[in-house]
């Protein structure tokens, strides 16, 4: 019903990331709750529960994804992706190309967030020694920080290539309003963080610090997914001597694949042609370059070349 806006391959890399965040969430939700850094009470629940996890706070890990997901899907259909794969360096490259600097500021600043989230699991990993009331904050960052550093390091690159609405406002939006909605829980005695094991700062009303830092994380988490999920399909759409098939026509094993494919294979000729085609349609045809983006990558590099 929403095509060509949300595709199939839309649907599918929102479900696997479905799949992905409930696997990984279910150990470290199951031991807060088990430890007793989170509590519900007993009329604020249904009563069924998988791991000790209420099957509410399951049903939010899926909402959750599914919510960030779609809306990074929204933002970023307008955009090609190809254009912003990390390419090498060709021979006629000019160092002053917008592409060249902007390819290398990336790799500079991929960097600096790696040790940044290297930094932040291990000051997380020291506060839940530490066994006090830094040990929620603590388990926030030695969960969710490894996972970044994964997603950044495979598409750190790219991410910070794309233009800001297409990964900013699908992380800053679903924020914001978890926070509100998580607000209004907590005001209510939906659920409970036990007060010994929390900073005590709140960022506006009932909403603890460390609440509003997980929401941020996570909904990074689904986007800086998604993202790398991202990567592979435009790889795949925009070499086809590597992947002779494109991506709407992959499954997901397939896609995966193409993902740990190194980009020192990837065609510095053809993503520099393509960012220029794209560049050109855009300022001179803005019609079309609107209405190219609800073709499949394949076709829609094609005929931003054409």
């Amino acid at each position: 019903m929403a095509k060509p806006f949300i595709t199939t391959l839309d649907v599918t890399r929102i479900t696997f990331l479905v799949a992905v965040a409930v696997s990984a969430t279910i150990p470290w939700d199951s031991y807060l709750i088990r430890c007793g850094v989170w509590t519900y009470p007993a009329g604020g629940v249904l009563g069924y529960s998988l791991v000790d996890i209420p099957c509410e706070e399951l049903f939010f890990f899926v909402v959750q994804t599914y919510i960030t997901g779609v809306l990074y899907v929204m933002c970023s259909k307008p955009v090609l992706l190809a254009q912003y794969l990390p390419a090498p360096s060709v021979g006629n490259s000019n160092p002053e190309d917008a592409g060249c600097r902007r390819q290398g500021w990336t790799r500079k600043a991929r960097a600096i967030g790696q040790v940044a989230l290297v930094s932040l699991t291990a000051w997380g990993a020291l506060l839940i020694r530490a066994d006090g009331r830094g040990t929620y904050l603590g388990l926030i960052l030695a969960w969710a920080c490894p996972f970044l550093f994964i997603t950044w390091s495979l598409t750190g690159e790219m991410i910070l290539s794309m233009p800001w609405p297409a990964t900013v406002l699908p992380i800053a939006i679903p924020t914001v309003y978890l926070w509100l909605v998580d607000e209004l829980s907590l005001r209510s005695g939906i659920w409970t963080i036990e007060d010994g094991t929390k900073l005590g700062v709140s960022l506006f009303g009932s909403l603890d610090v460390e609440e509003a830092l997980f929401f941020f994380l996570t909904n990074t988490l689904v986007v800086f997914g998604i993202a790398a999920f991202d990567q592979a399909a435009a790889a795949c759409d925009a070499f086809p001597e590597l992947f002779p098939r494109p991506a709407d026509d992959l499954p997901v094993r397939e896609l995966l694949m193409a993902r740990v494919c190194p980009t020192s294979r990837y065609d510095g000729r053809r993503v520099r042609a393509v960012r220029e085609a794209v560049g050109r349609l855009s300022r001179k045809s803005r019609s079309f370059y609107i209405a190219s983006s609800v073709f499949p990558g394949r076709v829609r590099i094609d005929l931003s070349l054409l």
